[in-house]
């Protein structure tokens, strides 16, 4: 008796397992994250460039946006799925950041002049 109690213990252990497990795939329809423009070029006249993420599923709000190289430019201001960005008039290259609340993660390179 003591064998088969162990078992059907074993068994619910599993069975509990399984469904924690699938009770936690909250991301099933995030695809990944895409930024339009994906690539941009800019020069000392036009400091600014509006940023818009988008998915082929849900986006995880709040995004969060971030650049690789602080000296070329920030962030000024982002909302929902829209980001801008300054550029700090320094030629480089730029990569921007979006990432959604799941951890799914968009790109866009800045060509700066």
């Amino acid at each position: 008796m003591k064998k088969h109690g162990m078992i059907l213990s074993g068994l619910a252990g599993l069975i509990l397992a399984g469904w924690l497990l699938t009770g936690c795939e909250q991301t099933s329809d995030v695809n990944g994250v895409t930024i339009s423009p994906s690539d941009v070029t800019m020069t000392s006249s036009n400091s600014v460039q509006q940023f818009t993420a988008n998915s082929s599923g849900s986006l995880g709000l709040p995004l969060v946006w971030s650049v690789q190289d602080p000296s070329l430019g920030v962030i000024v201001s982002s909302a929902g799925s829209n980001a801008v960005y300054g550029s700090t008039g320094v030629a480089g290259n730029q990569v921007i950041t979006c990432e959604d609340q799941y951890g799914a993660e968009g790109f866009a390179t800045v060509h700066q002049f």
